[in-house]
């Protein structure tokens, strides 16, 4: 984004009253309490919507064509397979029907939900489409669709971005809001993954999905295997130290495996599967489990910070 592109005064006078946007912001009902915390305060931060808005000017200026180049819409023909998926997790979630497209971009993500407050829509990458199985797709599509419905597309959209927003002529101004979306980030992923469970119904699926997640980034450093980083992040699920170069993305997603795992035995989760079994944890105290392994794991990290 060229420095002049970012009119500051004009994204100012469009973000009036963010208190009262806040008070209307929905959420799905198995959102993590954390993550609900988080974005109502978000939206009250005056850095939070510098970023925000430069990412939206990043999205309406380039971004979302660049995406949306080439792409198909699922519904057309060819995407048959992720249509019928598509229309599982969004009866699974009880969302109303949204745009989702297949393209050859974010093929390191797989998917990601994108737009700003009037627009959201999910892309897939054709490969992900094509080679993943039914469940795969089924979490990796209800992750994003979590996001849509917890109202994360706009900051995550700003996040996608990150690297052009901070090499701005202001990036003085706009770190302290990165700074705080990315820790917020980490609620709302608990929250997503949550969405993704609810619409592929296995663990194990979700696991190796966040696990093939954390190998496509450490790939860019080093040459790792799927076997290998699950075997590590499962090793700190049950209670080793994280170790190596990759030690925060690694008890990031124990922590991510580890919530689900909870999620899992709530009731919550059991009413979802119609399982008949009243013995399941309320979500509120899961999430007071969640908030002291969150303490735990990055308590004293951010309170240095």
């Amino acid at each position: 984004m060229r420095d002049e592109d970012f009119d500051f005064q004009a994204y100012i006078a469009a973000q009036k009253e963010p208190a009262g946007r806040a008070r209307l912001l929905r959420f799905g009902t198995y959102a993590f309490r954390g993550d609900i915390k988080d974005l109502r305060l978000l939206h009250a931060l005056p850095p939070v919507r510098m970023v925000v808005g430069a990412g939206r000017q990043l999205w309406l200026g380039w971004g979302r064509s660049a995406v949306l180049k080439d792409a198909r819409r699922v519904g057309d023909k060819g995407t048959e397979r992720l249509a019928r998926l598509s229309q599982h997790c969004l009866q699974a979630l009880q969302m109303p029907s949204l745009p989702i497209y297949v393209t050859h971009h974010l093929r390191s993500l797989g998917a990601q939900a994108l737009g700003d407050a009037e627009e959201a829509f999910v892309a897939v990458h054709h490969e992900a489409a094509t080679v993943r199985s039914d469940e795969a797709l089924r979490f990796m599509l209800g992750r994003e669709l979590g996001h849509v419905q917890n109202g994360h597309v706009p900051h995550c959209t700003a996040l996608f971005y990150a690297d052009e927003i901070a090499g701005t002529a202001v990036r003085w101004a706009l770190r302290p809001g990165l700074l705080a979306l990315r820790r917020w980030r980490r609620h709302a992923a608990l929250t997503a993954d949550r969405a993704g469970l609810l619409c592929c119904h296995s663990v194990e699926v979700a696991t190796q999905e966040i696990c093939r997640a954390l190998v496509a980034a450490q790939r860019q450093k080093q040459d790792v295997d799927l076997a290998e980083v699950m075997a590590q992040v499962m090793a700190v699920v049950g209670g080793e130290k994280a170790s190596g170069d990759e030690t925060e993305a690694l008890a990031d997603a124990a922590l991510r495996v580890a919530a689900l795992q909870r999620f899992a035995q709530s009731q919550y989760y059991y009413d979802h599967l119609k399982v008949r079994d009243d013995k399941g944890q309320t979500l509120a105290e899961i999430d007071d489990q969640l908030e002291g392994m969150l303490r735990g794991y990055w308590g004293p990290k951010e309170a240095r910070g």
